[in-house]
């Protein structure tokens, strides 16, 4: 899973925040015994002390996305693999986007729940496209540093003023 944070007072996204690779946190929530899950390097390598320029306003907006990895990530890596070896029976023999979707495409089930969480934390899901990848969504930052327990800092980076948790997220699991 992926969350993807946007800059302070834009409405486009900036950073990527790479999450659990192989496991998206909300399937890790349904076997994970209660308590926190962690997220480790979940702060971007920018986010560091040499640019931060100090804690986020509790009371800003935030946006962000929730990336949903593919179903099946070691199955995805392998069709790409083949699809592109001349040596492959399978060597160009490409699917269709709907055919990717059924076969990889995160569940309805799997994007329902990702936002009755993010609904259950007081967020505002914004969007979902047709391919189930992400869900968009928004709050304040205070809601984000509870919902995810990190805090929020921002930082110069090239002359753009960034958002980014400060410290690795995790996710309650009850």
């Amino acid at each position: 899973m992926l969350i993807q944070w946007q800059p302070a007072g834009q409405r486009f996204p900036a950073t990527c925040v790479t999450l659990a690779r192989a496991l998206t946190i909300f399937a890790a929530m349904a076997h994970a015994a209660p308590g926190q899950v962690a997220l480790p390097a979940s702060v971007p390598a920018w986010a560091r002390a040499a640019n931060y320029v100090g804690p986020a306003n509790t009371g800003d907006t935030i946006g962000f996305r929730v990336y949903l990895g593919w179903n099946n990530p070691a199955a995805v890596a392998a069709l790409a693999q083949a699809v592109s070896d001349p040596r492959s029976a399978s060597y160009r023999q490409y699917l269709t986007s709907m055919q990717f979707r059924q076969q990889f495409a995160p569940s309805q089930k799997q994007v329902s729940a990702v936002q009755s969480w993010l609904r259950n934390q007081g967020f505002t899901v914004e969007y979902s496209p047709l391919n189930n990848h992400y869900v968009s969504a928004e709050g304040t930052v205070a809601q984000a540093a509870a919902a995810f327990g990190a805090t929020f800092g921002t930082y110069d980076v090239q002359g753009l003023t960034l958002r980014s948790p400060s410290s690795d997220i995790s996710i309650r699991v009850s």
